[in-house]
């Protein structure tokens, strides 16, 4: 009876050890990426029209120019708002491990009736994957958006 229990509980250590172990994907904080020249953002701002999703993605050249798409749209927690996407231009540059974007809306692609183009200043955290800021027209306040790619 004792080498039945024995043959149990090791057959039961013995597939619990060939289990793979879960591989954790996080950033190194200490390691600071260079100013990636094609990214995407996404997450939420808050304007007028309450919370808003948004994507942006954006295109760096060396000199730190800017070109960005922001794309916005309903949220989960504000369904109704229209969908709408413009061009913007600014600057991306480094302030230590952090990235400092100033955007200005350009041109239209889709635009919603009543919206108007809003700008954009954020800084990332120093492992570069989240931009915190603010929308800078007036009615707005944060913006938050975590990368993608």
């Amino acid at each position: 009876m004792h080498r039945a229990l024995v043959l149990v509980m090791l057959g039961g250590c013995w597939s619990a050890s060939t289990a793979p172990e879960p591989v954790q994907n996080v950033a190194d904080p200490n390691v600071v990426e260079a100013v990636p020249p094609h990214s995407v953002w996404r997450g939420k701002y808050h304007c007028r029209q309450g919370i808003t999703a948004l994507e942006l993605t954006l295109d760096v050249a060396e000199s730190g120019a800017a070109n960005a798409l922001f794309v916005f749209g309903p949220h989960e927690r504000n369904p109704e708002i229209p969908s709408g996407s413009y061009q913007m231009s600014g600057t991306v540059r480094e302030d230590g491990p952090r990235l400092v974007v100033r955007l200005d809306p350009r041109a239209w692609i889709e635009q919603p009736e009543n919206y108007v183009m809003v700008g954009l200043e954020a800084r990332s955290d120093p492992a570069r994957q989240k931009l915190v800021g603010r929308i800078t027209e007036s009615g707005c306040t944060a913006v938050e958006l975590g990368r993608i790619r």
